[in-house]
């Protein structure tokens, strides 16, 4: 029996030791990809320019990415009823891709973001959200729910922490969001 319980404990011990390397690996992709986020000469508000120009649409969405192996960011675009989904290498700023990816008429309603009923622009949400906050965003998007568009961002302090915000285009501020509730309060780490 004491045999018994002592292999239980040790299996326990390894699988919590597994659990522990296993979140250290995921933590250390994380931080990877903050510091290459948080070293890249070009900014977001510089891809969502680019990507704008390039395929002649409103940005919808757009984060930090890593592109076969280069740090890039994606914007979602809509023209008419176009959407775009464009890759822009984040130390040049150049188009380094362009895909169709249909039209609003053919997305989930969620995904189906008419730029016309966007209460703010997306540069003018990230430039104001990194003014208020005094990080970097990383990723914004305008989301639609129930007829109501809505804007989301994650920002990025220098010190390497994920904040999670969502826009208040009446008010004009940025709303920290509580992670896994909706409702605002404190801003979550991601």
């Amino acid at each position: 029996m004491k045999r018994t319980v002592s292999m239980l404990a040790l299996a326990a011990i390894a699988a919590g030791s597994a659990l522990s390397v296993g979140q250290a690996w995921a933590g250390s992709d994380d931080t990877a990809e903050i510091q290459q986020f948080l070293t890249a000469p070009k900014g977001i508000s510089e891809a969502i320019r680019a990507a704008e120009t390039a395929t002649g649409g409103k940005a919808i969405e757009a984060e930090f990415d890593d592109h076969k192996g280069a740090a890039a960011y994606e914007v979602k675009t809509v023209a008419g009823d176009k959407i775009a989904k464009v890759k822009i290498d984040a130390a040049t700023g150049q188009v380094v891709e362009t895909k169709d990816k249909g039209t609003l008429a053919g997305q989930d309603d969620d995904d189906a973001v008419d730029p016309a009923k966007m209460p703010v622009s997306l540069l003018d949400v990230v430039t104001k959200a990194e003014a208020e906050s005094g990080g970097k965003v990383m990723s914004v998007g305008h989301e639609s729910e129930d007829g109501t568009t809505q804007t989301e961002l994650e920002i990025v302090k220098a010190d390497g922490s994920r904040l999670d915000y969502t826009f208040d285009a009446a008010a004009g501020k940025l709303v920290p969001t509580i992670e896994g509730t909706g409702d605002s309060a404190e801003p979550s780490e991601g």
